[in-house]
């Protein structure tokens, strides 16, 4: 197993896949992971390192949680991270069952994902610290896999001037720079448990430090694909310049 793959030097994205697409009011979205399966399977030189979410059922957890009387941030932060790991194993489950040979054990720390790199071809995982939202988790698990470059998935696939869900004039953006992403994430972010940005402000800051690319596609298995090719896509692309 360990020889299979060459570290790096093959072609390493990390993707960050929003909870809310993973596990929605439906429920589990299992369409979507075959798809992703498949998608995969076909990348015979490319290994994914996959975060997941906690997406609505995270939310409605917290919301229980905090009905029942617990007021602790830290601890709300932890409830959001199992439930994040919980939706990784399904995921991770669903695309051995589709034929992607994936990590056996979901890593708890970037520690113990360092020490999977290389030996699968997909490493998936959910949270790893209180405080911040998986999209920091993927920026994190990004430096330690070295990948030059993040795909957030979810339901939105751009990221906007403004928040769209309070001001109708808001515009998509195609091409972002690293200080544009940092103030529209940091204008949004309210670090709270549970809450749902379009990317976390620490996220933006420590993929600026590295220089990691960003692309933002939504829940067409199509846009995943061609930003992973790098070909032109549906959402936006966050850079240097």
């Amino acid at each position: 197993m360990a020889d299979k793959y060459y570290g790096d030097s093959i072609n390493r994205i990390c993707v960050s896949l929003g909870g809310s697409l993973i596990m929605g009011p439906e429920g589990f979205n299992t369409k979507y992971v075959q798809e992703l399966a498949k998608f995969i399977n076909s990348q015979k030189s490319t290994e994914f390192i996959i975060v997941c979410g906690g997406g609505h059922f995270c939310r409605e957890v917290i919301k229980s949680a905090r009905a029942g009387g617990v007021t602790s941030n830290i601890e709300l932060d932890r409830i959001a991270i199992e439930v994040t790991r919980l939706n990784a194993y399904v995921v991770k489950e669903v695309l051995k069952a589709n034929g992607v040979e994936v990590v056996p054990y979901i890593p708890l720390t970037t520690d113990s994902l360092r020490g999977f790199i290389g030996k699968y071809k997909v490493i998936v995982a959910g949270g790893f610290v209180e405080g911040v939202t998986t999209d920091t988790d993927a920026v994190l698990a990004a430096e330690a896999a070295m990948c030059k470059m993040i795909i957030n998935v979810g339901r939105i696939g751009y990221v906007y001037d403004k928040d769209p869900k309070k001001y109708s004039d808001a515009k998509k953006q195609k091409m972002l720079t690293y200080d544009e992403l940092i103030r529209i994430a940091g204008e949004n972010d309210k670090r709270m448990p549970g809450s749902n940005v379009i990317f976390d402000v620490f996220a933006a800051k420590l993929a600026a430090r590295s220089e990691i690319e960003v692309k933002f596609v939504g829940e067409d298995i199509k846009a995943l694909e061609a930003a992973v090719l790098g070909k032109p896509h549906d959402g936006t692309t966050v850079k240097a310049h």
